[in-house]
C-alpha cells in the first residue's frame, strides 16, 4: 500500500477517519490513532466565520457609527460646557460629561457592530470595534480646541482604556 499524497512512499498506516493510507511524513497525532493532514484540521467555528462582504459592510458601519458618535458628542459637550445654570459653570464638569459620552459612544459602536455582523465574534471584529472607538475619539478632538487638556487627563486615558474593554467585551 502507497502513501496517497505520496505515491512512491510504502507505508501500513492509515488514516483514523478517512482511511487513506498515509507515511511518516503525513501523518498527525490523533485522540485514537494517525490521521492525515485534511483530516486533522481542525474546523473553524460558525460563530467565527465572516465573509469579505460582511467585514467590509462591518468596517464601513463601524467608520459612519464612529464618526456620528464622534461629532454628537463634540455638540453635546460643547453645549454642556457653555451653559451656566443657577451660577454653575458647566465648564469643568464638561469633562465628566465627556467621558460618560466616551463610554456611550463605545457601546453603541459595539452594539452596531455586533447587529450587523449577527452576532459574530473574533479578533477581527475587536480590532474593527477599537478602530470605529478610535475615530469617535479623534474627530471629538479634532473639533474641540483643547485637545491637549484631553490628552493630558489621567481620567481621559483610563476613560479610552475602560471605554475600550467595554467595546470589545461581546466580541
Amino acid at each position: 500500500m502507497y502513501c496517497f499524497k505520496h505515491n512512491k512512499t510504502q507505508t501500513k498506516i492509515t488514516c483514523a477517519r478517512c482511511t487513506n493510507p498515509i507515511c511518516i511524513d503525513c501523518m498527525n497525532k490523533a485522540y485514537i490513532g494517525f490521521q492525515c493532514d485534511k483530516c486533522s484540521q481542525t474546523p473553524v467555528l460558525p460563530i467565527y466565520q465572516l465573509s469579505m462582504m460582511r467585514l467590509f459592510i462591518a468596517v464601513f458601519t463601524t467608520i459612519i457609527t464612529g464618526s456620528i458618535t464622534g461629532f454628537i458628542t463634540f455638540f453635546a459637550i460643547k453645549t454642556i460646557s457653555e451653559m451656566i445654570v443657577w451660577g454653575i459653570d458647566f465648564q469643568e464638569i464638561a469633562i465628566y460629561f465627556l467621558f460618560l459620552a466616551t463610554i456611550c459612544n463605545s457601546f453603541i459602536i459595539r452594539e452596531s457592530l455586533s447587529r450587523i455582523v449577527n452576532n459574530k465574534q473574533g479578533n477581527k471584529l475587536k480590532i474593527i470595534a477599537l478602530f470605529g472607538l478610535a475615530i469617535s475619539v479623534n474627530i471629538f478632538i479634532l473639533l474641540s480646541d483643547t485637545s491637549m487638556l484631553i490628552y493630558s487627563n489621567g481620567y481621559f486615558l483610563l476613560t479610552l482604556l475602560f471605554s475600550g474593554i467595554i467595546g470589545i467585551r461581546k466580541f
